[in-house]
């Protein structure tokens, strides 16, 4: 497993095609919607270069689509990085426990341990929304939704919660277990079970609980 510190866990992911064209592709449709309604703006305007309101509705459109452009290409890029060098995707530390969602959010959410109320390890629902299929999945239940810390913007583009059918707060702090992962959630259980003793794990289905 890979260990960066004592007492330490992280698991890294890796691109491979199948996740970048998960991570990417939205982005690279919003792109060519954004360059075509550019040059669509460009094209009504040549239309008609004397009309006053053919111009001020290609300098709106102009301008919406550059600043999606502004926005969009160096997130891009620095997701491309990210990924590029081994993403964490979960760390276990001596503080808490912090999680991202790979294809979405490079901001993750974080949750101490002391606001963590219990650990539940599942196999992972069979959904076709995800375009590489979890094995399983670790959640980390915090003891009030207000204890989450993360950035308000993951909230609102974070998918996991829908997919899991469970809260928004419980989907930002869920890791999944992808195909290959090394540590896997077996690992992530020992891992709890050594350095977090206190907290609850419980199982479900496919469970790596002793419960």
């Amino acid at each position: 497993m890979t260990v960066d510190a004592p007492a330490t866990l992280v698991v890294r992911v890796t691109m491979n095609n199948r996740l970048r064209r998960a991570a990417f592709g939205s982005i690279a449709l919003h792109l060519v919607w954004c360059v075509a309604l550019i040059v669509w703006a460009v094209l009504l305007v040549l239309s008609d270069p004397g009309s006053p309101a053919l111009l001020v509705i290609g300098a709106i459109l102009v301008g919406w689509s550059g600043w999606g452009l502004w926005r969009l290409v160096p997130h891009a890029r620095t997701r491309h990085q990210m990924l590029s060098l081994g993403l964490p995707t979960l760390q276990l530390d001596e503080v808490g426990v912090r999680v991202r969602d790979v294809t979405m959010n490079l901001d993750g959410a974080s949750l101490p341990w002391a606001d963590c109320a219990a650990v539940v390890v599942s196999a992972a629902p069979r959904r076709t929304e995800w375009p590489v299929q979890p094995v399983r999945y670790v959640q980390f239940l915090p003891v009030a939704e207000d204890r989450v810390e993360t950035h308000r913007e993951v909230w609102r583009s974070d998918v996991r919660a829908e997919i899991l059918e469970v809260p928004a707060a419980e989907g930002l702090l869920t890791w999944l277990e992808l195909p290959g992962s090394s540590p896997d959630a077996h690992d992530v259980a020992a891992w709890l079970r050594a350095h977090q003793p206190q907290l609850r794990l419980v199982g479900a289905g496919h469970s790596v609980s002793d419960e």
